[in-house]
């Protein structure tokens, strides 16, 4: 309305400006301030990051194996320190016939032991079964999982497994030593009335020294263990009672 005269319209118009421009330098040097910020974290993390890089940590919690340093060694990246092992669970590759492996299923109970059939014991699971056979000996490799193994189980230990496929109850043993071959079949001698009589017999599983006899012995019958190889049909015995 022509209250304000134009001179100092004017001026207000040129600080109004003056602030704009102000403002437009103050976000031009917040965003440049705000870069700088950034770059400086990131050097920060990158720094964080090599310092981390001079302490070795284990990716998991285990034993040392192996190690492929010295104290005062110079070490680049990727040069291999230490081999790690975690024991927890145990595996053990056992290898099977063809013919065998048919029987064999995941989750079957093994029976290990260490060293001799008299060493330290423990029971494992067939975690999982090659599906190939191998081509240079025929075998099927069979994977057992060992939680919560004793001290003695340890890699690299020698270790006999009894992979469990089938149980027969209430079946007739005897020793495995009282069995003779002949010609391909097998034969026992039994105690009647002091003398040998030979049996043909037909046996099952075998486990621990000791033969499953399906037919030609019955239970009761006294059988020979001990110089049963030089033995003939009516021959004179000694009995002894055990």
């Amino acid at each position: 309305q022509g209250l304000v005269p134009e001179t100092e319209v004017a001026q207000r118009k040129y600080q109004l400006d003056e602030m704009i421009q102000d403002g437009r330098l103050a976000e031009s040097e917040i965003k440049e301030f705000r870069h700088k910020v950034e770059e400086l974290e990131s050097e920060i993390a990158q720094a964080r990051l090599n310092l981390s890089r001079t302490e070795i940590k284990a990716p998991f919690a285990g034993f040392v194996t192996r190690r492929t340093v010295e104290r005062g060694q110079r070490v680049r990246n990727l040069d291999t320190l230490f081999s790690l092992g975690r024991f927890q669970p145990l595996y053990l590759d056992v290898f099977v016939s063809e013919r065998e492996s048919r029987a064999v299923r995941p989750g079957q109970p093994v029976t290990l032991s260490l060293g001799t059939e008299q060493g330290e014991e423990t029971t494992g699971t067939v975690d999982r079964i090659s599906p190939v056979v191998d081509q240079s000996s025929g075998t099927v490799k069979v994977t057992v999982r060992i939680q919560g193994a004793p001290a003695g189980f340890r890699p690299g230990a020698f270790t006999r497994a009894a992979i469990r496929t089938d149980t027969h109850q209430g079946v007739l043993l005897i020793p495995k030593k009282a069995l003779l071959e002949q010609d391909g079949s097998l034969y026992a001698f039994v105690a009647v009335n002091d003398a040998a009589e030979r049996v043909l017999v037909e046996t099952g599983y075998e486990n621990d020294g000791k033969v499953e006899v399906r037919k030609g012995l019955s239970e009761g019958q006294a059988v020979v263990v001990a110089g049963q190889g030089a033995l003939k049909d009516g021959a004179r015995l000694q009995v002894t009672r055990q």
